[in-house]
């Protein structure tokens, strides 16, 4: 039997989640202002308020992200693995969304490495 699962981690910034995921060569679909999108899971289930839709590669169903962040999904029957695409995704962004907060008229050099872990480790010398 397969059921939706909220991920841990929130997105704050829903279209540069969604920019990100795109980037990394999954589909998605953002709801058109003030609608929303039903995302449909295995059997009968669903998320009918999602305001994105990502189809992950690999997987059986897209997840759906609510107007709260939350990161609903159901990864049954996708690949082995593949939930890696999903953590890929959000690392990448979370990436995204400090680099895009920093004050760079304070930072001397920043550097940027992934470790053997598939981590982005960030270096900021101010």
């Amino acid at each position: 039997m397969s059921h939706t699962a909220t991920y841990a981690q929130k997105v704050t910034d829903i279209n540069l989640f969604c920019q990100t995921a795109s980037e990394l060569g999954h589909k998605v679909e953002i709801a058109k202002q003030g609608e929303t999108l039903t995302v449909p899971l295995f059997g009968s289930n669903s998320v009918p308020d999602a305001v994105a839709k990502v189809h992950l590669k690999d997987w059986c169903y897209p997840i759906a992200i609510n107007n709260k962040g939350e990161i609903l999904y159901d990864h049954w029957g996708s690949k082995a693995n593949t939930i890696e695409h999903l953590g890929k995704a959000l690392q990448t962004y979370n990436h995204k969304l400090v680099i895009g907060n920093i004050d760079y008229t304070q930072i001397v050099h920043e550097k940027s490495v992934e470790d053997k872990d598939g981590n982005i480790v960030m270096t900021l010398t101010y």
